[in-house]
Order: C-alpha cells, then structure tokens, then sequence
C-alpha cells in the first residue's frame, strides 16, 4: 500500500508539473488531484522539491532502462542501436526541456543540477559505450578521440535543445539529434569536398 500511494503521487505529479509547470502546481493541487489530504502526501514527501526529485529520478530510471536493453540487445548491428537510441533518447528528453520546466533552473537548481547530470550519463556514457562498440565493429575509426566525440554531442544538444532555440529550427527534438549525430559522424562535406580538404596545398 505505501509503495502504490507513493507511485499514484509520483504520477500525479508528473502530469501536473510537466503540463503546467512545476512553479505553478502546489502541494495542495497535487493532493486534490490524488482525493487524498496534504497530511497522507507529506507521509511520502516532505515538500514539493522532493516530490520533484522523485518525478525526475523516475524518468531517468526510464530512459536508463530503455538506453541499456538497447545496448544489451546483440541481435541489432551498430548503426541500428544507434539509430533506436537517437529515436528513444530524442522523443523523451524534450520532456525535461519543455518551456514549463525550464524554470526549474531557478526555482529548484539542486534538481536542475540532477536533470544535467542525467543528460551527462545518458549522452557521455551510455553514447560512449555505443562508441566504443561501434569502434569494435570496424564502424568507427580507431584513431578517434571517443572523449571529445561524446564532448561534442553534449555540447551541441545542450546549446539546441532549449525551446527557445528549437522553435527557430524547423526540426523535432528527435530530427534535431538524428542531424547532430549524422553531420558529426557522416560530415558535411561531399566526397568532391573531401577531396579537396585532403588535398596537399602548395604555398
């Protein structure tokens, strides 16, 4: 019984805070929404910020889940894992990004804190490990620095997946990542302009 209520108030809480942001739900909504009183929900959480962190640390359970039976799964090739990755890792990180949660920056930083090192593990880590496969594989070369591979994705995604910054792109959060990914490992460059790049110049 303990472990349902305290499920039934993590998702309650979830849908409020994600719908109409965390600054605008109280404790008292939470509880209506539940039919249950503030006294039963403070049993559980001892204030809305914990309740937040319990949100949080609940979507990341998921994607972890979903991130390792992907990477667990020696039936797909490289190139598929990593395109079910960018798909699952593109459709729910947005979530967390979405112009109502924003504000968690300011009003909950120690959880904002959480929610960035949650988008460090999934792309620095679990990216890496993927990295380090598809460098097994022959996909990718041996010679390249997987460190600063993993840098560059972070930091691209860091700086673009804000909605203030994504509404002026024409592209879904999962577009957006499939982009990021295909310009990082194909390039940009046409094989007449690799040609020319590698060529040797004369001075």
């Amino acid at each position: 019984m303990q472990n349902d209520a305290r499920t039934r108030i993590i998702q309650a809480a979830d849908e409020l805070f994600f719908t109409y942001g965390y600054g605008r739900v109280t404790v008292d909504e939470i509880a209506k929404q539940l039919g249950m009183s503030k006294k039963t929900l403070y049993k559980h959480f001892r204030g809305k910020e914990a309740l937040l962190t319990a949100v949080i640390d609940q979507f990341a359970q998921e994607i972890n889940v979903g991130v390792d039976d992907i990477l667990a799964n020696n039936a797909l090739a490289f190139v598929e894992k990593l395109s079910r990755m960018m798909a699952f890792v593109g459709e729910r990180m947005p979530k967390i990004e979405s112009r109502h949660m924003m504000a968690i920056r300011l009003e909950a930083p120690a959880v904002w804190t959480r929610i960035l090192a949650l988008r460090r593990q999934t792309i620095e880590h679990k990216f890496g490990l993927l990295l380090q496969e598809g460098v097994r594989a022959g996909m990718i070369r041996a010679d390249v620095n997987l460190e600063l591979v993993r840098f560059m994705i972070l930091s691209n995604l860091q700086a673009l997946l804000v909605p203030e910054r994504l509404s002026m792109l024409p592209l879904t959060a999962v577009q957006l990542l499939e982009s990021t990914i295909h310009i990082l490992f194909v390039g940009i460059l046409t094989n007449e302009g690799r040609d020319a790049i590698n060529a040797p110049v004369n001075h």
